[in-house]
């Protein structure tokens, strides 16, 4: 039943599955199971989902993903993998599991008193299940013929069995349980952004494909997903960050599970790809001139991290993530250190973790956040938490927010995002004849030697003398 939001004369706008609850207003996704799935939802015949909410706008997101979510799983329960492999809901897995414990009985029973008679079946073992199916669907006496018992099961029956007879030691791993296997496993599984970034490309396959066992996925189900992709009018960069998780998905329940498949997401090639990737322009020291005085006019916590972000050439999410003890000032060389957080502040990898010297307008930037941030007395704390918090770090947010500004500046050029000081601290530093390995220590680039590896780096005030000579725009100096 439609919902309508709105209505203006002839016009009505309507929202499916949406519905209000009387008493409080509080919205919900209400939706009728369908018949032909109905079976893998026993005891319901409605999914109500509360939205948490009661604005109409924040309702209509959640509610799309929720349809999303249902359509994919009710196609993937029509498919004929579905019906051959035995596939169904994780409340039917939940109701096989409790059907077996209810009967006495335990996963991989009947695969273990194979192994231990040779692979001969011994009929004993089914006495509970086959009086189960007597006594629930008033069946006559069983003969432990499959196709006798396969005709009055249902779907918790079925799985009842599938767990009884299957190998608990190489148990059957669906694409959603190698999501959830990642995201356990993986340091970062617990960001935001990672979670949301692997849940969006494992539905995009469920949706395509259906939520079936890895094995059961071949090298062409991946490249027709690409191909899909690419005819929906994504980018090729966009297809390969769609990708990527599921390389990884299948990557880590492969290695964990000690499974004999191939990864059908490895090395899949992507026209265009390498040519439609955006080359950044560095700034130039003008539009660095024009974006330290803007900074300073304005004076605020957007302007303060704008202004360390273009003389530490350090990411966007490695400045909004800054906590108050990690910038020092009380130091021979006023330093940020830049290092991970629990699992809410992470890096891109271990060469990130450094100190960076504080020079120009990253020195008066720092200055100016502790200042406006005294209020705090213990010194501890997000620097910046507007952008940070115990939960995420947003630092796509912010980046947004950066660029959308740096582009109303006049005599900066509005292709240029705040990654572009980046790219000009490099230059910035090769002009000034840095040593190529304290170039890297100060940004966080390239992989460390062996050698590189031992002791604690280079220190603040070794680095801050060749920081010192960035401080005035290169080709001014010149």
């Amino acid at each position: 039943m439609a919902f309508v939001i709105l209505r203006h004369g002839a016009m009505t706008v309507t929202m499916q599955h949406l519905f209000i609850r009387p008493r409080d207003g509080l919205l919900f996704y209400r939706r009728r199971v369908p018949t032909d799935v109905a079976a893998h939802f026993p005891g319901k015949t409605v999914r109500m989902v509360s939205l948490q909410t009661r604005d109409l706008l924040t309702a209509g997101k959640k509610l799309a993903r929720l349809v999303a979510t249902d359509d994919a799983l009710w196609r993937s329960l029509r498919s004929p993998e579905a019906s051959a492999l035995g596939l169904t809901t994780e409340e039917v897995q939940a109701a096989g599991e409790a059907l077996l414990r209810k009967l006495g009985m335990v996963p991989g029973g009947a695969y273990f008193d194979a192994m231990a008679h040779e692979g001969t079946r011994n009929p004993d073992l089914w006495d509970a299940f086959a009086h189960h199916l007597d006594v629930k669907h008033g069946a006559g006496p069983y003969k432990g013929v499959e196709g006798d018992r396969a005709a009055v099961m249902d779907p918790v029956d079925r799985e009842a069995e599938r767990l009884f007879k299957e190998n608990p030691r190489k148990p059957r791993v669906l694409l959603s349980d190698a999501r959830d296997l990642y995201l356990k496993h993986n340091t970062k599984g617990s960001t935001p952004k990672l979670k949301a970034d692997t849940t969006r490309a494992v539905a995009a396959l469920i949706a395509f494909r259906g939520d079936l066992p890895l094995e059961a996925y071949a090298r062409q189900d991946a490249l027709d997903l690409r191909d899909h992709l690419l005819a929906e009018g994504k980018n090729p960069n966009t297809v390969r960050r769609q990708l990527s998780p599921l390389l990884s998905v299948f990557k880590t329940a492969i290695d964990e599970h000690f499974l004999d498949i191939r990864n059908p997401f490895g090395s899949v090639k992507i026209a265009s790809e390498d040519r439609d990737t955006l080359k950044r322009v560095p700034y130039t020291s003008d539009e660095l001139c024009i974006i330290a005085k803007a900074c300073r006019e304005r004076g605020d916590d957007i302007r303060s991290i704008i202004a360390l972000l273009s003389d530490t050439g350090a990411r966007v999410a490695e400045i909004v993530g800054l906590r108050f003890e990690d910038v020092v000032m009380a130091a021979p060389a006023p330093f940020i250190h830049i290092r991970e957080h629990g699992t809410v502040r992470t890096l891109k990898n271990a060469n990130s973790v450094r100190r960076v010297p504080l020079v120009g307008e990253a020195l008066w930037a720092a200055q100016r956040a502790l200042e406006a941030s005294g209020k705090v007395k213990d010194g501890k704390g997000w620097l910046w938490p507007r952008y940070a918090s115990d939960v995420e770090i947003k630092a796509t947010h912010a980046s947004g927010a950066f660029n959308k500004w740096l582009r109303t500046l006049p005599g900066v050029s509005p292709d240029k995002t705040c990654h572009c000081f980046r790219h000009a601290m490099r230059d910035r530093l090769r002009v000034a004849h840095v040593p190529g390995d304290m170039q890297d220590a100060i940004g966080g680039w390239g992989e460390k030697t062996t050698g590189a590896k031992y002791g604690e780096g280079y220190k603040p005030e070794t680095l801050a003398p060749y920081m010192a000579k960035i401080v005035a725009p290169p080709d001014a100096a010149s």
